[in-house]
């Protein structure tokens, strides 16, 4: 719940949605991070795809807003010098994961849903 409502203050109350472009980034401003959609299934027609997913990293977590159920999904965040890894049920519509320890440098998030589709985005600390 607790997440929840912080995740709310930020959208409502100034959360910046600018894509994510710079290599200096100020510590405590929300970032909005693009993420796209870079995979399909085998054997599904290519279309256009909106990518069901908003992603914003603020203070050392990746917060992430699905607007629609699409399964269970894995992320994994990798840095330079980490990876992080979460399994997140996306019926709750958001999920989060935390990335304290991985200080500057760029930064990769990946995300696969369980019917094969495949989403990207980076940013920069």
């Amino acid at each position: 719940m607790k997440t929840k409502f912080f995740t709310t203050a930020l959208l409502l109350f100034g959360l910046n949605t600018s894509m994510v472009q710079a290599t200096e980034v100020e510590p405590d401003v929300p970032q909005t991070i693009e993420i796209v959609t870079t995979g399909i299934p085998e054997g599904e027609p290519r279309h256009i795809v909106f990518s069901p997913i908003e992603c914003y990293y603020y203070s050392g977590v990746l917060y992430f807003m699905f607007s629609s159920d699409i399964g269970d999904v894995e992320v994994s965040v990798t840095s330079e010098t980490s990876t992080w890894m979460k399994t997140i049920e996306t019926s709750d519509g958001m999920g989060e994961i935390c990335i304290t320890s991985g200080g500057a440098g760029s930064y990769t998030v990946q995300i696969i849903t369980e019917y094969g589709e495949c989403f990207t985005g980076t940013f920069h600390l």
